[in-house]
C-alpha cells in the first residue's frame, strides 16, 4: 500500500516545520531530473547518501516555490518519493532508508 499526498508547494512549505518529529536517519537519495528540451529519453540521475532528521526540510532546497507542484508518497517499505513539477521540468526524489 502506498500513501500518497498531493499538495501545492505553498502548503507544503507552510506545514514543513509542523510535521511530526522524525528521528535522524540515513537514506540512499536518488534524484532524477527529466528535461523535455534535451531530446534525451533518459533522465539525469544522481545518487548520494543523506543523513537527515527531516526529509521534508531536505526536499525544500529543490523547490523554487514558483508554479510548483509536489506529490509525496510513502511506500510500505518506508521509501519516500517526491514528484516535483515546476516550470515544465519534472524531478523525482527517492529516499530509501538504510536498515
Amino acid at each position: 500500500m502506498v500513501r500518497q499526498v498531493e499538495m501545492p508547494v505553498a502548503f507544503f512549505l507552510s506545514v514543513l516545520y509542523c510535521s511530526a518529529v522524525e528521528t535522524n536517519m540515513e537514506y540512499e537519495f536518488i534524484r532524477e531530473i527529466f528535461n523535455p528540451c534535451a531530446g534525451n529519453a533518459h533522465p539525469q540521475v544522481s545518487v548520494s547518501e543523506v543523513d537527515t532528521d527531516h526529509v521534508d526540510s531536505y526536499v525544500q532546497q529543490f523547490l523554487s516555490g514558483k508554479d510548483s507542484r509536489c506529490n509525496k508518497s510513502i511506500q510500505d517499505s518506508g521509501v519516500i518519493i517526491y514528484e516535483i513539477e515546476e516550470d515544465g521540468q519534472k524531478q523525482k526524489l527517492t529516499f530509501t532508508p538504510y536498515d
